[in-house]
């Protein structure tokens, strides 16, 4: 098993230029919570390609328009195929929760997932073994922040000031200093990237520069969830435990 080198696809309906590897670093933290001592570098997060890309931004997937639909098959056609690789190929699939979290009962997205992405996976999948089916359905995990992703990055709070003072003039430091002192805070803001003067520019840096991911999944909200997750894949944890320093 150390010899081989796991493939995660990361899906994310974000759309800029630094959304693949701003939920890479994310990603790549979370993992470190659960394997601290893993090998990182035996682990391939590849992004979406081009017609994945395509289907997945803008909400896309979800989309109900007519012109959609053939993206969103050909994703979930790409994504039954990679589940069904094998164990070593998992796929992770961002969506955000749109809604604070003390809301997320109400989220509509989560059904809308299994309706538009997971029960056609099921019936692409439906010729192989009831076991097989429950381990490839088992891979594709869902990374769901709420409000947004913003409310997972601007925990980086120093950074976070940092940036303000530099670009903005400190516009947002109070602000900021009020989410350092009460991280759960975040998670509850309506639209965060419309409420502090980052915005969405300066993610990458956010998510890569120190990015606090122990404190912020003690928060105990949809990091620590997103975080929980990953762990409740049997495949993933056991690869990570098979890549870790001392393991076997």
């Amino acid at each position: 098993m150390s010899a081989a080198r796991a493939s995660l696809l990361l899906l994310t309906e974000d759309s800029g230029r630094d959304a693949h590897a701003t939920h890479e670093a994310l990603v790549r933290s979370m993992l470190r919570l659960i394997a601290p001592g893993h090998d990182a570098s035996a682990i391939a997060i590849e992004p979406a390609n081009d017609a994945q890309r395509d289907a997945m931004r803008g909400n896309g997937w979800d989309s109900t328009n007519a012109e959609d639909e053939p993206k969103r098959r050909s994703l979930v056609r790409s994504i039954a195929t990679r589940l069904c690789q094998s164990n070593l190929h998992i796929v992770l699939f961002h969506y955000d929760g749109d809604r604070p979290w003390a809301e997320r009962m109400s989220c509509a997205r989560h059904a809308v997932f299994d309706r538009r992405i997971v029960a056609p996976i099921t019936q692409l999948i439906a010729n192989r073994s009831a076991e097989q089916r429950a381990r490839a359905l088992a891979r594709l995990i869902t990374i769901v922040p709420f409000y947004s992703v913003e409310a997972w990055l601007y925990q980086n709070t120093a950074v976070a000031v940092r940036l303000c003072e530099k670009h903005h003039g400190g516009r947002h430091v109070e602000s900021l200093a009020r989410f350092a002192a009460d991280r759960g805070m975040l998670d509850e803001e309506r639209k965060p990237k419309d409420n502090v003067c980052l915005s969405d520019r300066f993610n990458l840096a956010l998510a890569t520069d120190r990015f606090p991911a122990k404190e912020v999944c003690a928060v105990g909200k949809s990091f620590h969830a997103a975080v929980e997750r990953l762990r409740e894949s049997a495949d993933l944890v056991g690869l990570l435990a098979a890549l870790t320093t001392g393991a076997g």
